[in-house]
């Protein structure tokens, strides 16, 4: 956190809406995370400010700031989370969901990203978003994975 400038109440906040420890504090790695976002255009930033810190407009935020409901249009389930957006049983969310591990996928080897780098996070996607009735990534094939980890599955 060292390029982030902050306050005891900016930590303090950090700490409560990210569910983390306060001696997790320095560890959060502003110069990647601030080279990661450097490219990005203003509503791409404003988006994944506001997944990393749960500011998305679901229920849950909604009633906060005066809805009359805060029920999930999808599926109806009360104090409607951003875990729940993305866990959300409905079909659709379902199907957005796969379709976002394939295009991980996709976009990951159009940018080179290593294949073993994605046979990594797709499991921690998969997992997030419940989806372990997803196949295993394609890029286990990649010839950059190691053969041991390529039998893991």
């Amino acid at each position: 956190m060292q390029m982030i400038p902050s306050t005891i109440a900016q930590e303090k906040y950090l700490v409560k809406q990210l569910r983390i420890q306060e001696s997790s504090i320095p560890d959060i790695d502003s110069e990647v995370i601030a080279a990661a976002r450097s490219g990005h255009s203003w509503p791409r930033l404003a988006r994944t400010s506001k997944m990393m810190n749960y500011w998305l407009p679901v229920g849950h935020n909604w009633k906060h700031h005066g809805a009359d409901n805060d029920r999930c249009p999808c599926c109806r389930t009360p104090n409607e989370t951003f875990h729940h957006l993305i866990e959300c049983p409905h079909e659709r969310i379902r199907k957005l969901c796969k379709d976002s591990l394939k295009h991980i996928e996709q976009v990951g080897a159009s940018l080179k990203i290593p294949a073993l780098i994605i046979w990594l996070a797709l499991p921690i996607v998969q997992n997030e978003c419940a989806l372990a009735d997803h196949p295993p990534p394609t890029v286990l094939a990649d010839k950059t994975v190691p053969k041991t980890l390529r039998t893991l599955t």
